[in-house]
């Protein structure tokens, strides 16, 4: 019952209708209110209404669920919506990106309207990345954001497969190293084998426990004289990533050493000849290295000098290079298999004088080796082009000529006023066939000589 010795307003004098603004209330408050009319009789009333003024509304108070089941591509995540801030909450879920501070303008769910908790569902993520998450809600003041999470999605494990070793007819070892559990606990790791290329898990395996790090692994129950494809593989809660793969061959079953011959000496020069030989037996397990071995004492090894001229079985030519003058040699061929290494029968030969015209071939007028550092000859061996290196203490007029060892002039170039230091010089040598040839460069006092070998 509001009388005007409390708080009224003044609205005019006389009778008819009048409007009254009612201001200085508190919000959210019940209010009585009713008119009123002074003549000199008194003042009279109306009738009572009663109202409630309107809350200030502000904007939602939520908080933001820590993030759970994180996978490679998606989490769960969610919230609590405390306070409504005193209007109806009409949205309300997470958002969430890769920088700090993700608002609803980015990724975001929808997840209901209203107070309470909510759960979230995240999806659309990248493998290995880093995602910062926090719930949100919004009324009619606006949007608010709960606490901020990170999360980083999970990835398959890294491994890497070993080399195999220990070859025999049944068995062979390898194993691996995981290097990364992709963010998640390695529960499986080993090797997977077959004849095929690519072994999964679903075929042969190995279990060699869990966890990161290097392990060995034993493969059994091979077949003899067989191709096999092997890799390490690394299992999480995401899958199963495999390592790089090897290739082996397991021995035969009557498998031993290869069976060469040593060909006949030839082209023998001062510091030069040729040679090689013919795998006619792998012996049962592939030949994985072959050439010719020599020294000056007798039965050469491959502990000695020695050179690698392929794989396999057949015929091979060796080119001997950095040999003595005037000096006997041991040559044989050798090749080796996963069970050592054979030799063929043994040869012998005698360089011939260094400046002889055996070893300088097609011209007479060279005379000695003389200053032999001052001639390179790069790439050596070489496919195309051939750079000379070389240098004079004196102005000169030079000569250039290539030999094949039959001692066949293939090129020669007459370089005029060459001054006293470096030179270098580019030579096409891609028409020439496979092989060792001769380099000179000649004077009117002493002639520099190289070989080099000219490949594919």
């Amino acid at each position: 019952c509001p009388l005007i010795t409390g708080n009224h307003t003044s609205d005019g004098t006389g009778i008819g209708s009048f409007v009254s603004s009612i201001t200085g209330l508190t919000a959210g408050t019940l209010y009585y209110v009713r008119a009123y009319a002074t003549n000199s009789a008194g003042t009279s009333y109306g009738n009572e209404f009663s109202f409630t003024t309107l809350p200030i509304i502000t904007p939602p108070t939520v908080t933001t669920t820590a993030v759970s089941s994180i996978t490679q591509t998606a989490a769960a995540s969610g919230g609590n919506v405390t306070s409504d801030g005193g209007a109806t909450v009409t949205a309300r879920g997470v958002c969430w990106g890769t920088v700090c501070a993700p608002v609803i303008t980015g990724n975001h769910t929808s997840d209901g309207t209203g107070s309470g908790s909510f759960v979230s569902s995240i999806t659309g993520l990248t493998t290995g990345t880093t995602y910062y998450v926090r719930a949100y809600a919004t009324n009619s003041a606006g949007t608010s954001y709960g606490n901020e999470f990170s999360f980083t999605t999970l990835t398959l494990p890294i491994v890497t497969t070993d080399a195999v070793t220990a070859v025999t007819q049944t068995t062979a070892t390898s194993g691996g190293n995981v290097l990364s559990g992709g963010g998640a606990t390695v529960t499986a790791r080993g090797v997977c084998w077959s004849t095929a290329p690519s072994p999964t898990i679903t075929g042969n395996h190995t279990s060699d426990g869990t966890g990161c790090g290097t392990f060995v692994s034993s493969i059994t129950g091979l077949t003899a004289g067989s191709t096999y494809y092997v890799r390490a593989y690394a299992t999480n809660c995401e899958g199963t990533s495999y390592g790089a793969q090897q290739v082996f061959y397991t021995l035969k079953s009557t498998s031993t050493l290869a069976k060469v011959t040593t060909n006949p000496v030839t082209n023998i020069k001062g510091t030069t000849a040729t040679c090689g030989g013919n795998v006619i037996s792998d012996g049962g397990a592939a030949v994985k290295r072959r050439g010719v071995c020599w020294n000056t004492t007798g039965n050469p090894t491959t502990s000695d000098s020695y050179t690698q001229d392929g794989t396999g079985t057949g015929a091979f030519t060796s080119y001997m290079t950095g040999l003595k003058s005037r000096t006997k040699y041991y040559v044989r061929a050798y090749a080796t298999n996963i069970n050592g290494t054979s030799y063929g029968n043994l040869q012998s030969f005698t360089t011939t004088r260094s400046n002889s015209m055996n070893d300088d071939p097609g011209d007479s007028t060279m005379i000695s080796d003389v200053e032999p550092n001052t001639l390179k000859l790069y790439p050596n061996p070489v496919v195309s082009t051939l750079t000379l290196e070389y240098s004079f203490s004196e102005d000169s007029n030079v000569t250039l000529y290539v030999y094949n060892l039959n001692g066949t002039k293939l090129y020669s170039e007459q370089l005029n006023d060459q001054f006293a230091g470096a030179h270098d010089k580019k030579l096409n040598v891609s028409s020439f066939p496979v092989g060792l040839y001769i380099v000179v460069l000649t004077t009117d006092r002493f002639a520099l000589r190289k070989n080099f070998i000219k490949i594919d």
